[in-house]
């Protein structure tokens, strides 16, 4: 867009892979024309922009660069405990992401940045610290600048023998720019009454 002059197109579409355009503009006042080029339909990128101001003839070139704006995957951990003795059990687990790109860890649960390219992170989860109540999720950052991501997630240190779990994470998930996904695991301890005798 410009505020003087003619200009022959006044957008273009340019494809994911990227390419240029030429704009050409005619008729105006030599030194007072001021023009700007923007994009839209971005989502999921950083949208980008080139602005000119008091132009005169000759050719200006504007280069937009799109970067992947990252996406978040997140886990949500929940404890559910039927009936008495919730103290006996060890709610206490280790909970693991990890992505096949790099992530970042944002407030309020840090956690563990475990290897050395960034792309896991590991909680030890002291649901007695916590003060959460039954659940706590955990989420990343995860970078999509190459594509879409792939993450997966796990616990450690959860006693099978005692404890029934619903795991919705053991599958890899897509993370896409900009965007979220997510899964669920679900531990489930009953305790059955003592049955008591009497005369």
């Amino acid at each position: 867009s410009c505020n003087d002059g003619f200009v022959n197109a006044d957008s273009a579409i340019i494809s994911s892979d990227g390419g240029s355009f030429r704009f050409v503009v005619t008729d105006f006042l030599s030194g007072s024309m001021d023009c700007e080029i923007t994009e839209a339909d971005t989502e999921g990128y950083a949208s980008d922009s080139c602005t000119f101001t008091d132009v005169v003839g000759g050719e200006y070139t504007c280069a937009l660069v799109n970067d992947a704006e990252p996406g978040t995957f997140s886990v949500t951990k929940t404890w559910d405990i039927m009936g008495a003795g919730q103290s006996e059990v060890d709610q206490d687990v280790i909970l693991v992401i990890d992505c096949d790109s790099d992530i970042s860890n944002p407030d309020p649960l840090p956690c563990d940045l475990d290897t050395p390219d960034s792309t896991q992170c590991v909680w030890t989860l002291d649901w007695d610290g916590l003060g959460l109540g039954d659940s706590v999720t955990a989420s990343v950052d995860v970078d999509t600048t190459e594509g879409d991501a792939s993450c997966t997630a796990y616990e450690m240190g959860v006693d099978s023998s005692e404890v029934e779990s619903v795991d919705t994470c053991e599958d890899a998930m897509v993370v896409e720019a900009a965007g979220s996904n997510g899964c669920e695991i679900t531990n489930t301890v009953f305790f059955e009454g003592i049955p008591t005798l009497s005369q």
